[in-house]
C-alpha cells in the first residue's frame, strides 16, 4: 500500500457513532405525562443543534431513563 492510498482510506473513514444515556428532570417527567410522543422530538433537536445526527433513540426498563445514538 503506497503512503496516497493510506491517506485515502484515512479519509473516507466513517465519524464514530457515540451511546449517550439520559435521566429526566422531574419537570420533564411532568410534561411527557401529557405529551409522551415529543421525546424524540426534544432529543433530534438537541443533538442536531451541536452539530450531529440521532441515528437511534429508546428508553430501557430501569435507570438511565433512556439512550440516544
Amino acid at each position: 500500500m503506497t503512503p496516497e492510498s493510506a491517506v485515502q482510506r484515512v479519509r473516507g473513514a466513517t465519524k464514530s457513532l457515540y451511546l449517550s444515556r439520559f435521566i429526566y428532570t422531574p419537570e420533564t417527567r411532568v410534561r411527557l405525562i401529557g405529551k409522551p410522543e415529543v421525546r424524540r422530538t426534544a432529543a433530534k433537536s438537541y443533538i442536531e443543534s451541536v452539530g450531529e445526527k440521532l441515528h437511534g433513540f429508546g428508553h430501557p426498563f430501569g435507570e438511565p431513563d433512556g439512550y440516544a445514538r
